[in-house]
């Protein structure tokens, strides 16, 4: 079974620092509306095949919550760095935003909840 946390890990190292900075425009269209969010997942080495089935199974409020704010986040000037996170509870995301008084160190933080182990779908 796929680790959620792993591809956390997979996508905080994608979606910040030089890695985000240096996102061409195709790769931040991976993430376009309309665009499924395990497309993006696995076209940027975030999600394996397995994985990406694994996610496909998650109601499409959540993978569609997820996916429109790390659009948001990386199409801004500057992009700004998404942090994700997983963990175990009802199906679910809360997307918050810290936002410094001055300069361009904002942060999005995006934590996803799932069942435990995934139901079947």
């Amino acid at each position: 079974m796929p680790n959620y946390q792993m591809m956390a890990i997979k996508a905080n190292a994608r979606l910040s620092g030089d890695s985000l900075d240096s996102m061409s425009d195709a790769e931040k269209a991976f993430f376009a509306p309309g665009i499924r969010l395990t497309a993006a997942a696995r076209a940027l080495g975030i999600a394996t095949d397995e994985e990406g089935r694994f996610l496909d199974r998650l109601p499409d409020s959540v993978l569609e919550g997820v996916r429109s704010a790390i659009y948001s986040a990386i199409t801004r000037k500057p992009p700004v760095p998404v942090i994700v996170s997983w963990q175990a509870g009802t199906y679910g995301v809360l997307v918050t935003e810290a936002m410094p008084e001055a300069g361009p160190t904002a942060v999005v933080d995006i934590r996803i909840s799932t069942p435990w182990p995934l139901p079947a779908r």
